[in-house]
């Protein structure tokens, strides 16, 4: 399945494999509790349902703005072939109504919290962008499933839940979100193989395999080789280029051993932009922005476009727009994939190994005005609805996902150890409260702004403000308290 996670700065696209199934739709208080039913005899045996819950006929909906029912149809591919099987499955294991529901995206967002409030969710099971969780929370309106979880025998941190997601969604010893979705590399490093040839340029994952040698250095000289001008002095040739500016400037710095937002000695949240290693990071993209005008944001289409047919030498994205554009582009226009491909996100001079560095990713969760049985029903058919596919170990899932993407063997096995090896790490950025301002330092980098140590120093407080008036920060401090 595709990860959930859409980069805001570039626009949200639908992702959700969902349906809306067939089949009658009780009220629930007409039927008995989670807690004291079992299978009756008209349900089947399955091993979806080992406790035997019998659910009565009640329904589960699940809603959200990216369901898309239209590509919702057999043979479209094995993911979707899969989940119809398993709705099917899920429904007679439990004697449950499963309903998915497509939610127009403007009252969606805007009106998530106050349908919640008044009891009338959209649905059991919520999907929330991790920019927006956080204000929902605050309102009161997201569960913390902590508890509920240990109830029904599910833990969120067994390998079979998104990791990233399972990350952001924790607030200390709380858990708002969760996914079953496969994780998904967050940012690709993907570059154009005939561009590096003409330029005499070493493949990035040979230096790799020398040792590490694929580092902000080499990422910046690489990136300033292959810009081209014409005669006129307009660029031709791009040399990096990103959907999403301030997804590549945290990631920088992660992935030079610093931190957006860390945590101090009594466990609360501190602005890490400040320090040595986040502003030596912020430099080298705000050189490649400004000096080298070797790094350029695009919009998907153009970045796909741009890379697959020769014209940039470098794609910082995540994996949904490799699949979903670049591929796609590429296959419309007879391009081999081979010809493309992908590698680790460029470690710094501080770094200690490659990481994938995160936004986040899109979480379920349930509404906190529905009630504890209905809560505790809609979180079991969920986890039955996504379990992970019995006849595949997570290693060849992974693996064969790698194949449908990748155009050689090498860059498979890339994108392989990325998510075996569970490199993904989230910046902290969305559930900090910062998103924003964070995009906004990003975008003024791009467009010319100052030099990284006045803009960030002078944004600073306003920032460290932000984080303290967050619900992350409100929620460790009330646990701390009552640690104490």
């Amino acid at each position: 399945m595709k990860t959930r996670w859409r980069a805001v700065c570039a626009g949200l696209a639908g992702a959700l494999l969902v349906i809306s199934a067939a089949g009658c739709q009780a009220d629930p208080s007409e039927s008995g509790s989670v807690s004291d039913t079992k299978t009756s005899s008209s349900v089947h045996d399955s091993t979806l349902n080992p406790q035997g819950y019998d659910f009565g006929g009640k329904t589960v909906t699940i809603a959200s703005t990216y369901i898309k029912t239209d590509e919702m149809v057999p043979g479209r591919n094995s993911d979707t072939d899969r989940l119809l099987k398993r709705i099917d499955e899920v429904k007679k294991a439990f004697n449950v109504n499963v309903e998915f529901k497509e939610v127009d995206a403007g009252n969606y967002w805007e009106n998530m919290a106050p349908t919640i409030m008044g009891e009338k969710p959209f649905g059991d099971i919520m999907e929330a962008t991790p920019w927006y969780a956080g204000s929902w929370i605050q309102a009161g309106a997201i569960r913390d499933v902590s508890q509920l979880s240990k109830e029904i025998g599910i833990d969120f941190t067994d390998g079979t839940w998104s990791k990233v997601v399972a990350g952001d969604m924790t607030y200390g010893t709380s858990i708002y979100g969760f996914s079953r979705e496969r994780d998904a590399v967050q940012v690709a490093c993907l570059y154009n193989k005939k561009l590096f040839r003409a330029a005499g340029l070493t493949d990035p994952n040979e230096l790799i395999d020398q040792g590490k040698k694929w580092d902000f250095a080499t990422f910046q000289d690489y990136a300033r080789q292959l810009v081209k001008y014409d005669s006129a002095g307009e660029m031709v040739q791009w040399g990096v280029g990103t959907t999403c500016a301030d997804m590549v400037m945290a990631g920088m710095v992660m992935s030079n051993g610093g931190a957006v937002v860390k945590q101090d000695e009594n466990g609360l949240l501190k602005l890490g932009l400040t320090d040595a290693k986040a502003l030596a990071a912020v430099e080298v993209f705000n050189n490649m922005c400004n000096t080298d005008k070797s790094l350029t944001a695009f919009g998907y289409k153009k970045a796909a476009e741009y890379l697959a047919s020769g014209k940039l030498g470098m794609l910082l994205c995540e994996e949904w727009v490799l699949d979903e554009y670049v591929n796609d582009y590429a296959k419309k226009n007879n391009i081999d994939r081979s010809e493309y491909g992908l590698t680790y996100f460029p470690i710094g001079p501080s770094g200690t190994d490659y990481l994938d560095p995160s936004m986040g990713g899109n979480a379920m969760f349930i509404p906190k005005t529905i009630s504890d049985e209905q809560a505790k029903m809609a979180l079991i058919v969920y986890a039955a609805l996504y379990a992970p596919d019995e006849t595949l170990s997570r290693k060849q899932e992974i693996q064969m996902r790698a194949e449908e993407l990748c155009g050689d063997e090498r860059s498979a096995e890339v994108y392989a150890d990325i998510l075996l090896n569970w490199r993904m790490k989230s910046n902290d950025v969305s559930r900090s409260g910062i998103f924003e301002s964070f995009r906004d330092l990003s975008t003024s980098f791009l467009e010319g702004g100052g030099t990284p140590s006045s803009m960030i120093n002078g944004l600073a407080p306003e920032m460290q403000a932000l984080i303290d008036d967050s619900p992350y920060t409100a929620i460790l401090k009330e646990q701390l308290k009552n640690k104490n």
